[in-house]
C-alpha cells in the first residue's frame, strides 16, 4: 500500500486581474463578473480546483460566496445581481487534492458602471455622415 499524506497548502498564487485578460478598472454588466489569475502549484497532491468569490472590499464575500470554478485560471461568474456604482473585488484561492486551501488573493477592484450598460449585443451599427 502506497500512502501519501499532504500537509501543505498550494503555493504560488500571486497575481489576479479583473477582466478576461488584461486588468480592467470598469465593467458594465450587473449580472456577471470576470477575473483571471496565475496558476498555483502543489508538489504533493496537485491542484484540484480554484474557488472564486466577490466582495465590496478585498477579501470580503458579501456579493458572491466561495464558488468552485474548476481547474482553470480564468472564469466569469454569471447570474448575479450586482449593484451599480460600486467597486467589486474578486478573490481567488487554490484547493489541492487533499482539500487544503491556499491563502486567498484579491484583485485591485473593478467599478460597476451600470449607467453605461452597453455591450456588443445591444449596440446598433454606427453610421457616420459627412
Amino acid at each position: 500500500l502506497d500512502l501519501n499524506v499532504d500537509w501543505t497548502s498550494p503555493v504560488g498564487l500571486a497575481d489576479i486581474f479583473d477582466g478576461p485578460s488584461t486588468d480592467i478598472d470598469t465593467f458594465y454588466t450587473s449580472n456577471e463578473i470576470t477575473a483571471n489569475w496565475n496558476a498555483a502549484t502543489d508538489v504533493n497532491s496537485d491542484i484540484s480546483h480554484y474557488e472564486m468569490s466577490v466582495g465590496t472590499s478585498p477579501g470580503d464575500i458579501d456579493a458572491v460566496g466561495w464558488t468552485n470554478v474548476g481547474n482553470v485560471t480564468n472564469h466569469t461568474l454569471t447570474g448575479l445581481s450586482l449593484n451599480g456604482g460600486m467597486m467589486y473585488y474578486v478573490n481567488i484561492r487554490a484547493v489541492n487534492n487533499a482539500t487544503l486551501s491556499s491563502t486567498l488573493i484579491s484583485s485591485d477592484g473593478q467599478y460597476l458602471d451600470s449607467d453605461a450598460s452597453l455591450d456588443e449585443n445591444n449596440i446598433l451599427p454606427l453610421k457616420i455622415f459627412l
